[in-house]
């Protein structure tokens, strides 16, 4: 059984035949390219990850862009940290 055959009308979904790929139909894309190891997600509107216990990144470099605003919130801490447009250094430590 042939699953399709690609054209410049029809383009393949990856430039790699290794990679997985996923298109929704709002034309959101997940994709997994082994050869790199990157995941990536793309055309989604909100993004939720909920974790009963924890959430673990372990990672050398994050980048986060935000066009508003950016929230980090750690009660066990004491600190709240929020930036945003007006004030980009704006923060403050709860007890100060």
């Amino acid at each position: 059984m042939l699953p399709g055959i690609f054209s410049d009308d029809h383009p393949a979904p990856s430039a790699s035949a290794d990679a997985f790929h996923i298109t929704f139909p709002d034309s959101a894309v997940i994709e997994y390219e082994p050869e790199t190891g990157a995941l990536t997600v793309s055309g989604i509107k909100t993004a939720d990850v909920t974790a009963s216990d924890s959430i673990t990144a372990t990672v050398p470099m994050v980048t986060v862009k935000a066009e508003t605003r950016i929230t980090l919130d750690t009660p066990g801490s004491g600190l709240h940290q929020q930036t945003d447009d007006r004030d980009a250094r704006s923060h403050q430590k709860a007890g100060r």
